[in-house]
């Protein structure tokens, strides 16, 4: 191959070193097949040194994981042991989607290279990044997707906030310990998850709240409340997983919630799925706040409670297709009501 590369016309003959990217790449197939593993460093010798031109760069970057896509471009750079970017990027086509997960990255550059300036889709998940690190990047304008997920991160950057595009945020696994307020400035934002910190307490938001949301993970933040800014709320959210937290009693923000489809309140030590107080101008005995609210919930996780009882109003939910009440000291007559409702509805009962 190296006397082929010396042998080689002028950079503007491009078909033939298309051809030789093509070669090689057979090549290295069936030394795969033989040896049993084709390793990056054969790739980016064969490649890298041999080639200072923009295909062949291009040729390096598809051994590296480039794939395209219609008109756009993904590079997948995922669990490669990076401790930088490679600067084979800067020779790439514009891309749309990098992939740099699972990698020992500490941060990124202050500048990015020219063919990631239109990124939609950045994927950092399970690197190093801290908080301090995150804040000196230079995040894209243009980016749609954010993946952060299991790096060193204590508070969320002020730079994040600035990406109005910003439609999917994923920040578990971290050791935040608040969302601030400012994250409604994600005006655009669909799908949110933050679980697996340390909250404590959430979700104040300011006016307007967030108007797109439609998924929301805070599992496993030790939360002890719920709640909502009172000139802000979630009015598309679908999906919300509130398990494995500190819920002891029903949160009266859960009502808010009209659009609710979805709700997981699983291994929370909840004793009720109504609250305590009694709604204001009633003769009978009816709770401020509860289950029955969600009038559209199709599913409704509490397992691995504290629920002696289920109350009466759940009945009233006839949407509801999946009712999981495993694992809960429950009486006879709430094991009755949970069958009675998933009879009528066709759902399906786990108890």
């Amino acid at each position: 191959v190296r006397a082929k590369h010396r042998s080689m016309p002028n950079a503007s003959n491009r078909k033939a070193l298309l051809a030789l990217i093509q070669e090689h790449a057979e090549a290295a197939r069936d030394e795969e097949r033989s040896n049993g593993v084709l390793t990056r460093e054969h790739a980016e010798d064969a490649l890298v040194h041999e080639h200072a031109s923009g295909a062949a760069a291009r040729g390096v970057l598809t051994a590296l994981g480039l794939r395209q896509r219609r008109k756009e471009c993904d590079a997948n750079l995922r669990g490669r042991q990076l401790r930088s970017l490679p600067p084979e990027l800067a020779h790439a086509p514009p891309l749309s989607s990098l992939d740099l997960s699972a990698n020992e990255l500490p941060e990124l550059p202050d500048e990015l290279p020219a063919p990631l300036a239109g990124l939609t889709e950045l994927r950092l998940a399970d690197n190093l990044i801290g908080s301090a690190a995150l804040a000196r990047s230079a995040l894209p304008a243009s980016l749609r997707v954010l993946d952060v997920s299991a790096n060193r991160l204590v508070a969320l950057p002020p730079c994040v906030l600035r990406l109005d595009q910003l439609q999917v945020l994923r920040l578990s696994r971290q050791q935040l310990r608040a969302l601030p307020p400012q994250l409604s400035l994600l005006a655009s934002l669909v799908e949110l998850d933050a679980g697996f910190n340390q909250l404590g307490r959430a979700l104040r938001l300011a006016p307007p709240g967030l108007p797109c949301l439609r998924a929301l993970v805070l599992a496993a933040n030790g939360l002890e409340t719920f709640e909502l800014g009172e000139a802000a709320g979630l009015p598309a959210l679908a999906q919300l997983d509130l398990s494995h937290n500190a819920l002891r009693r029903w949160p009266a923000a859960l009502g808010s919630l009209g659009a609710l489809r979805c709700l997981r309140l699983e291994n929370n030590g909840l004793r009720s799925l109504v609250s305590d107080e009694v709604a204001r101008g009633r003769r009978m005995w009816v709770p401020a706040s509860g289950v029955h609210e969600l009038v559209g919930l199709a599913e409704l996780g509490v397992a691995r409670n504290e629920l002696r009882e289920l109350p009466p109003t759940l009945a009233d939910l006839d949407g509801l297709l999946r009712l999981d009440v495993r694992a809960n000291p429950l009486d006879a007559d709430a094991l009755t009501l949970a069958r009675r409702l998933m009879s009528r509805s066709g759902g399906r009962l786990a108890a």
